[in-house]
């Protein structure tokens, strides 16, 4: 008996979800050689249009050494009188790490969960030395300096009608009066205007406790 064979379904094309418009944007342009713009029958060729091929491209992180240089000034005359140009307000004042690399530094640690001993082996490949223990007081010497922008933030947080809360078992060593077996614990607040609508991504109101 004949059995008949099956026809293959024919694949869907490939989608993906649009890229965002936002990013930014650099156009590659191929031209077809001028040699190949003619046609056998004699015409030259006219352009009818054009396919566009989108690609991420990820630039990889850019170090740089910022010199902070102050001017000084002198009398010449009676070389008693020395002024300098007024000191630049740091957030680690005695710190290598500027405040975009703190700010790199504490996102990947809790939004990407990288550990500060692997951000110190990353910086160490580009041959800056910021060890384990640098990073981590650093960090809490950062917690430190924007408590004031934390307790804004905790007041605009209170001003909605409802504050969502979310509990994270964190192990924290060395910790103060504990065993290294017992749990932490991390606190994720949301709420302000945002909580009235589910609690929009990117919300200003969003803070670790």
């Amino acid at each position: 008996m004949a059995v008949a064979a099956a026809t293959p379904t024919p694949k869907a094309p490939a989608t993906h979800q649009p890229l965002p418009k936002d990013l930014p944007s650099v156009q590659r342009v191929y031209e077809l050689p001028i040699e190949e713009r003619q046609c056998p029958c004699g015409c030259e060729l006219t352009k009818i249009g054009e396919d566009i091929n989108e690609q991420i491209d990820i630039i990889p992180a850019q170090e740089q050494v910022i010199q902070h240089v102050r001017k000084k000034y002198t009398c010449k005359r009676c070389e008693e009188s020395i002024q300098s140009a007024p000191r630049p307000a740091f957030l680690l004042p005695k710190s290598l790490a500027s405040g975009n690399t703190m700010a790199d530094v504490i996102t990947s640690k809790y939004e990407d969960g990288l550990p500060v001993y692997r951000l110190s082996g990353i910086l160490a490949r580009h041959g800056i030395d910021l060890p384990r223990q640098t990073l981590s007081e650093s960090v809490l010497k950062t917690a430190e300096r924007t408590t004031p922008l934390i307790d804004y933030m905790i007041a605009g947080l209170r001003t909605g009608t409802v504050v969502n809360m979310d509990e994270t078992r964190v192990p924290v060593l060395n910790e103060p009066d504990k065993s290294a077996q017992c749990q932490s614990y991390m606190w994720v607040q949301r709420g302000g205007a945002c909580s009235l609508v589910g609690g929009l991504p990117g919300c200003a109101h969003d803070r670790w406790l």
